[in-house]
């Protein structure tokens, strides 16, 4: 006769989210979670009642995050198709052999370790391959006590333990519906609290476990213990806190709508799909572990691959500062190469630190500061601050930084912000509209550099106006004073007057026409001056103009296009 297949629980949850204590009770129901010698030990001021984690799947999952440079406390997703990589071989194999020898035999079974929240794809894989069936219990917290439980434990910024928090509940919920004939059920921890025995029944229902162990209300004595919880924030403060973001808020809303103690119905069903996909359409964006390289190089050098350096983008909704370090040199030239197709980022500030052999770092340049010169390839940079329209493969050059007195060490910080996708044709249409306003800009200025010609040919004009009119006049004054000292060669006199008359009235004739010449040159540059104060009038209409706004709803309607497509 065989043997009855075995059955996995994983508990799924963040670290602080009550998984310890719901982990004891399911062993209540009879699931095996490994001899006590096995699990790791309680920790006052920690976790006084125990992990209930079995210590060598810990060590291992901490090894698979250490391959990838990560730890228990990161914010980052790991990379795709992390689970082929040649690198976690040994630990794959490693889990096999312990479940294999130590849990496969056994009818119900469980574990619990948070990092399983990002690596649970592998032990899907694994159990898959084993044959043993698995079902999931996912505990969940308000953030707002999670991040208040990690400040307390291990002095973690809000900022920051909500990063983690997204990270783990996004990741594991993406991997979880993924498997939509598993079963599960979703707990929330304080609802928990409130009603251990009630819970633990559901779990028995949902999972169907019943015939394993029954719970009787005297079995769930001395399991709970509301001292041991420090924190307790109400769904209302969550949603009404400015500090933590939209998607925070979405992802713990999902879990609420799937409790779900009673069956569902078509209302519920819907509001699950509909989370579902944009679950999927979150972590899609948020695990593209696109990249940013920077290069460096002295200015009679070429950029190489040998002298660059490279980190994985953070496309989150905040900003992201990467930093880097470069070598010494008292001459820099860097290139910046964000690894993203087309799409819209923001520089809030570049700064190259200067670092001395006690360790102070020195401000050597800051972009916020002006004191730099930058320029794109392939982007476009958008008004006055450093927002930019980038097309695929964009370039950052920051060019001629020249470093007066010598440092140990120097570090690049980049403080950046990746926004949304965008499809090139949304791309080209605003790009198409940025040529359009500086054609007109140069069109303008060409007209007022004609216009700047033209005064400089009048102020010719006039000048030589002058010119002639003071040669007549004194070569006038000459005749005059000949007339008066030779008035006795009156004849010689009286002739050499009418020749001087005769030239007088041509050169009058001549001053007429440069008068009216000059009057004409008036009437152009009253023409063009009209022009001109047309052509400004015409210029700040379009700079007021809709056209010109479109840039910013541009963006906006790309976004809300690709939400209506899917």
């Amino acid at each position: 006769m065989n043997s009855p297949k075995s059955k996995a629980i994983c508990i799924l949850g963040m670290h602080r989210s009550g998984t310890s204590v719901i982990t004891k009770a399911i062993n209540l129901l009879g699931a095996y979670v490994g001899d006590e010698k096995d699990l790791l030990p309680p920790v006052e001021g920690n976790n006084p009642e125990g992990f209930w984690e079995y210590g060598d799947f810990v060590v291992l999952q901490d090894k698979i995050l250490k391959e990838f440079g990560l730890t228990w406390d990161t914010d980052k997703p790991l990379p795709t198709g992390w689970t082929k990589s040649p690198l976690i071989r040994p630990f794959r194999e490693r889990i096999k052999t312990i479940i294999s020898e130590k849990f496969s035999d056994k009818p119900l079974w469980a574990w619990k370790d948070p990092r399983s929240c990002l690596l649970l794809p592998l032990w899907q894989e694994i159990l898959e391959e084993l044959n043993i069936d698995i079902a999931y219990v996912v505990v969940f917290r308000n953030p707002l006590d999670v991040m208040a439980s990690l400040q307390k434990r291990d002095d973690i910024s809000q900022d920051y333990a909500e990063k983690i928090w997204y990270n783990y509940s996004l990741t594991s919920l993406y991997d979880l519906i993924s498997k939509q004939d598993s079963q599960r059920i979703f707990i929330q921890y304080d609802q928990f609290i409130s009603d251990a025995l009630g819970h633990l029944k559901e779990i028995q229902k949902k999972l169907r476990i019943n015939s394993f162990s029954n719970v009787e209300k005297e079995g769930v004595e001395g399991l709970i213990k509301p001292d041991l919880r420090h924190s307790f924030t109400t769904q209302e403060e969550l949603l009404q806190s400015n500090e933590i973001s939209s998607q925070t808020k979405e992802i713990y809303n999902y879990y609420l709508n799937n409790i779900d103690l009673f069956d569902d119905d078509k209302t519920i069903n819907y509001i699950k799909t509909q989370h579902q996909a944009r679950l999927e359409e979150q972590y899609t964006k948020y695990a593209t572990n696109d990249s940013i390289q920077i290069f460096w190089k002295r200015n009679d050098e070429e950029f190489e691959e040998a002298n660059s350096n490279m980190d994985t983008i953070y496309s989150g909704p905040l900003f992201h500062k990467y930093e880097f370090e470069l070598p010494v040199s008292k001459e820099h030239s860097i290139r910046i190469d964000p690894s993203i197709g087309y799409s819209i980022f923001e520089i809030r500030d570049i700064i190259l630190y200067g670092i001395d052999e006690l360790g102070e770092e020195i401000g050597i340049f800051s972009l916020d500061k002006g004191n730099t010169n930058l320029h794109i390839t392939n982007g476009v940079i958008i008004g006055n601050t450093y927002l930019v329209l980038s097309g695929n493969d964009p370039q950052i050059y920051l060019d001629n930084i020249t470093v007066v007195e010598s440092f140990a060490k120097y570090k690049l910080v980049i403080d950046m912000w990746f926004g949304e996708i965008i499809s090139p044709f949304s791309a080209m249409m605003i790009q198409t509209e940025l040529n359009a306003l500086r054609t007109r800009d140069e069109e303008n200025s060409a007209a007022r550099l004609m216009a700047t010609e033209m005064l400089s040919r009048e102020s010719s004009i006039r000048n030589s106006e002058r010119e002639i009119y003071n040669a007549l006049l004194k070569e006038f004054n000459q005749i005059t004073a000949t007339h008066q000292n030779e008035r006795m060669k009156s004849s010689t006199l009286s002739k050499e007057l009418g020749l001087i008359s005769e030239k007088f009235e041509i050169e009058k004739d001549k001053n007429i026409v440069l008068r009216r010449e000059i009057n004409q040159a008036n009437e152009n540059i009253s023409t063009l001056e009209s022009t001109i104060r047309e052509q400004n009038e015409l210029l700040n209409t379009i700079l007021k103009s809709k056209s010109w706004g479109l840039t910013k709803p541009l963006r906006l309607l790309s976004s809300k296009v690709k939400k209506i497509m899917k």
